[in-house]
């Protein structure tokens, strides 16, 4: 009986420890949500038209203003996937992590399930073993029992002999 009652707690605890280790990988999952930013609006700001006879560099200073404001989005396009690729990476990492924890876990488990088998077929076997020693003892004292009953049986008789050969003479 007390090996069915150390199955059934180490079950029950392995029960418990699997629902623990499930709920932790599932906070986890809930609380790694995705990174959104807010997008951002640039407000361009008009700056008064300069007459043709501002000066020699005001076509060239126009014309790298243009250049820049048309790369400034695709700049902001390029971080953002980045970023976005990084996070992506680094919760496939946390998932991996976490699973890999659960496996070591389980197979700790398993391996503590072994061995608790094997230590309740050891106790078994021990049992069983000092049942047969008893068994013999209880075998080897009644055979020293009935020997010794003979034994008197048989000097009752020599006496009880002895005394027919008394009377008898």
């Amino acid at each position: 009986m007390a090996g069915i009652d150390k199955a059934a707690v180490a079950f029950t605890l392995a029960i418990v420890a699997i629902g623990v280790g499930f709920t932790f990988y599932m906070s986890e999952i809930q609380d790694a949500s995705p990174v959104v930013r807010a997008p951002t609006v640039s407000t361009e700001t008009s700056e008064p038209e300069a007459s043709s006879s501002a000066g020699f560099g005001a076509d060239l200073a126009e014309k790298i203003k243009a250049e820049a404001a048309a790369k400034e989005p695709q700049e902001t396009v390029e971080v953002k996937e980045e970023t976005m690729m990084e996070e992506k990476a680094m919760m496939e990492e946390k998932a991996m992590m976490e699973e890999k924890a659960m496996m070591e876990e389980k197979a700790m488990m398993e391996e503590k399930a072994m061995m608790e088998e094997k230590a309740m077929m050891e106790e078994k076997a021990m049992m069983e073993e000092k049942a047969m020693m008893e068994e013999k003892a209880m075998m080897e004292e009644k055979a020293m029992m009935e020997e010794k009953a003979m034994m008197e049986e048989k000097a009752m008789m020599e006496e009880k002999a002895m005394m027919d050969h008394k009377h008898t003479q």
